[in-house]
């Protein structure tokens, strides 16, 4: 295996925060079950633990993701890796600057997998009435802002490395972005688009697939 030796003092920390997902993936089968159950018949008959197992199930996994991910980033920090900085471009207003492509694809990914745990406890959490459902949601919106602060960094590589590495993001935020986020957020993804001329012409289609896509990957619609 390429031991990626342009990471230097980010090599251990991003390899120990890949080992402890490793350990969370395991936990992504039973997770998105759960939230089948919710809309799913066959799945909530299937569903054995109860309610404030599950829940908690999702709160441990969601935290643990949590600190794997603000862990990482803030290491970089730390070893002065990674800076944010005010970007007019962004569409928050700020980006983050990576010293390394290879651990700003390691970091995209950790938080969209947070994104996608916790997006599943806050619907699980919507769907049962528990009291944590404003708090959560307020977090999602807080992690779409980082999520979103990648997206200037890597529009700047080849088209190649900008699609693979920002459109799953794209995806999983656009449907918690205010309006004219979204509309950004679109003009971008139909941008990345651009050398492969996948994407349909008209931008509600667009907004389909995006939304269709995210769904499949919180576990709120069929694989098929």
């Amino acid at each position: 295996m390429y031991d990626y030796p342009e990471l230097k003092q980010m090599k251990v920390p991003l390899k120990s925060a890949l080992f402890q997902l490793t350990g969370i993936c395991a936990k992504m089968p039973d997770l998105i079950r759960y939230r089948q159950s919710l809309w799913k018949p066959t799945e909530s008959t299937t569903v054995s633990p109860g309610l404030e197992d599950i829940t908690e199930e999702f709160r441990r996994t969601d935290q643990e993701a949590g600190t794997i991910t603000s862990g990482f980033l803030n290491k970089m920090f730390e070893l002065g890796e990674a800076t944010e900085e005010k970007d007019p471009t962004s569409i928050t207003g700020t980006s983050y600057h990576i010293s390394n492509l290879q651990a700003a694809q390691g970091l995209i990914a950790f938080f969209g997998f947070r994104v996608c745990i916790l997006r599943m406890r806050y619907d699980w959490s919507c769907a049962h009435g528990l009291p944590n459902t404003t708090e959560l949601l307020r977090d999602l919106k807080a992690l779409c802002v980082q999520v979103w602060n990648f997206i200037p960094y890597f529009c700047r590589y080849e088209a190649f490395v900008a699609v693979t590495s920002s459109q799953r993001g794209i995806i999983l935020t656009y449907e918690l972005a205010t309006l004219e986020q979204k509309e950004r957020l679109l003009d971008i993804y139909i941008d990345l688009d651009s050398y492969r001329k996948r994407l349909p012409e008209d931008r509600a289609l667009v907004e389909m697939e995006i939304v269709s896509l995210a769904r499949l990957m919180t576990g709120r619609m069929p694989l098929q």
